[in-house]
């Protein structure tokens, strides 16, 4: 029970409760007078909280003139579906979707209650009212019979009712909750379920199953208020939102750790008859959210880098095209050629140095230039032309690369994804299987590697950019607060081709569990007040704390600052080496010029 009608109806009940519903039987006809102004002004404060849009009527063997059906059209307007105890089943199954019922009875025996069962989904929303109309005038009703009722009504799944009888001297409405038997409630102020929960002592159970960011346990006793002097807690935005919900109803709960890591199937939460917890705080998917609050959207992703920089070291394969170096080779073999055989003596040095003298655009004075033949004049004017070019535009690549930064493409779709050259990492054991069954890209199956919790989490804090990582997109909104303080982040989502398909997520409720009713109001007034945000933060602030994460990464202090000496080092040294490489030469000249010239004098 505790639907939000139990709170905001009673509000109502002083006036209802002043009014008498009146039951006169006719000894001869055996027709049934009903005064249903009571059952009309309940049906309209129903109509406000759930939605009037149709109305179905069970009723059988009581006759009242004029009939309920036709007072009911008259009062609201709506279509009215009536029931009767020799309904088909067929026929049934078209009158399912109202979602308030009224439910005239007799007694237990009543054949009309049958049909209550006549239903493909247990434990369902649709509202119950059932007036009972007592053969015997202004007799009021013993507490057993009520009992039997609710009984009755348990064992149909059937736990969103209220009960309307004729006490001694007013109607009473009565209502019930299970909690390893059943207890009932008259509803007499607005906070009735609440004081029976308080009254009963009852702990709830609360299940988790680490699946940080978003629910996590840790060793702690912050939550000794909720948990009664326990030394478990509970965070993340889901956690954080139960445990303040048990505030909210001022009651204790225990929780209960679950061994293992909730994964993408989610098959933890398969919720057994004996289930014993009344709600966990992980989220589920799939058929399970007849039972559950709804909570967020969700689907499996690729994590890409956003912004990945290529190694200077690869700077000359990413900034110049294959083609031009396979037509640099091909032209330096043949000015080689030229240079090799166009001067005598012909020196193999000789045709190299001036190989390497065009390619660098390093021009000749002209008296040289003039003693050349006509070929090499016209390799020096139009090729050195075409080098200055291509070399003038390499270094402004190089310039701007080297300023603002050189970036690989964006992994956007399978085909990039494969051209990047990266592996595709998880801790997940689920994900490979994801891949294979299609759910994610089958063609990128290969490149998945399943790695311990440890290394996972080692590479994805230090936001290293060399591996795609599998998320779950609700965890990723919440993790995604780490980079916060990065001008650029360094990961977003993949695009569409690199998901999964939404999966609607739930928050796992024991299907015979009161809380099922309060909890989904509860969810939908957190969403209208922005609660939900602020426990965003302080899960994540938890987390960071529980994992040691200190400090969140921010921009490194070199961002934007002139290139520093130190990367021209390599430059330098080729420098040096290449003066150095010059003296021996000038020296062993100048040691084999002498030599030449002792030698003549010899002779």
């Amino acid at each position: 029970m505790g639907s939000n009608f139990f709170k905001r109806n009673l509000i109502l009940f002083g006036l209802l409760a002043s009014s008498n519903m009146q039951i006169l039987v006719g000894e001869l006809e055996n027709k049934l007078e009903l005064d249903v102004d009571f059952l009309l002004g309940v049906t309209e404060f129903m109509g406000h909280i759930h939605g009037l849009h149709s109305i179905t009527v069970y009723s059988d063997c009581i006759d009242i003139q004029p009939s309920i059906q036709q007072r009911i059209m008259d009062k609201f307007v709506v279509p009215v579906y009536t029931i009767g105890s020799n309904l088909r089943r067929t026929n049934y199954n078209k009158l399912n979707n109202a979602n308030i019922r009224i439910v005239l009875f007799t007694g237990l025996n009543d054949t009309i209650l049958v049909n209550l069962n006549k239903t493909d989904v247990p434990y369902s929303d649709h509202f119950y009212m059932l007036a009972y109309a007592s053969p015997i005038k202004n007799k009021s009703v013993e507490l057993d019979f009520i009992e039997g009722v609710f009984i009755l009504l348990w064992k149909m799944s059937i736990d969103n009712a209220i009960l309307l009888v004729r006490g001694e001297f007013k109607m009473e409405m009565w209502a019930y909750f299970y909690m390893g038997k059943i207890h009932n409630i008259e509803l007499t102020k607005p906070n009735s379920f609440l004081e029976s929960l308080r009254k009963y002592n009852y702990r709830f159970v609360l299940q988790v199953i680490d699946d940080p960011p978003a629910i996590f346990w840790y060793n702690s006793s912050e939550q000794a208020d909720v948990t009664g002097g326990g030394d478990l807690s509970v965070s993340g935005p889901v956690g954080l939102m139960i445990i303040n919900f048990m505030r909210h109803l001022n009651v204790t709960t225990d929780i209960v750790p679950v061994s293992g890591k909730q994964n993408s199937q989610y098959e933890f939460f398969q919720q057994q008859v004996d289930w014993r917890a009344e709600n966990g705080a992980n989220m589920v998917g799939g058929a399970l959210l007849k039972y559950s609050t709804l909570v967020t959207q969700s689907r499996m992703c690729l994590l890409v880098p956003n912004r990945r920089m290529i190694p200077f070291s690869r700077f000359l394969d990413k900034l110049v095209s294959p083609r031009v170096h396979k037509l640099t080779f091909v032209s330096s073999i043949g000015i080689f050629v030229v240079k090799y055989f166009s001067h005598r003596p012909r020196s193999f040095l000789d045709a190299l140095f001036c190989t390497i003298r065009f390619f660098f655009a390093i021009p000749l004075p002209s008296n040289i230039l003039n003693r050349f033949p006509l070929v090499d004049k016209l390799i020096e004017v139009f090729i050195i032309i075409f080098v200055e070019i291509l070399l003038s535009s390499n270094i402004s690549m190089t310039t701007s690369a080297l300023t603002t930064g050189f970036w690989e493409p964006p992994i956007r779709n399978v085909e990039t994804m494969r051209a990047s050259g990266l592996q595709i990492i998880t801790k997940d054991p689920t994900i490979p299987q994801a891949f294979k069954e299609n759910i994610l890209p089958s063609s990128l199956a290969d490149l998945v590697t399943l790695v311990d919790e440890g290394t996972y989490f080692h590479h994805i804090t230090t936001l290293n950019n060399t591996y795609v990582y599998v998320v779950q997109t609700h965890n990723w909104q919440i993790f995604r607060l780490y980079q916060q303080q990065l001008t650029n982040e360094p990961f977003e989502i993949a695009s569409e081709e690199l998901c999964s398909k939404w999966r609607i997520l739930g928050m796992t409720l024991n299907p015979k569990s009161p809380l099922r009713f309060m909890l989904k109001d509860y969810f939908y007034r957190i969403l209208e007040s922005g609660l939900q945000e602020k426990w965003l933060h302080m899960g994540f602030k938890k987390f960071c704390e529980f994992n040691n994460l200190q400090k969140l990464p921010v921009d490194s202090l070199d961002s934007w600052q002139p290139l520093s000496i130190e990367f021209f080092l390599n430059i330098i040294r080729a420098y040096i080496i290449g003066l150095v490489i010059a003296i021996f030469a000038f020296v062993g000249e100048l040691f084999h010029s002498r030599y030449r010239r002792k030698n003549v004098k010899k002779t």
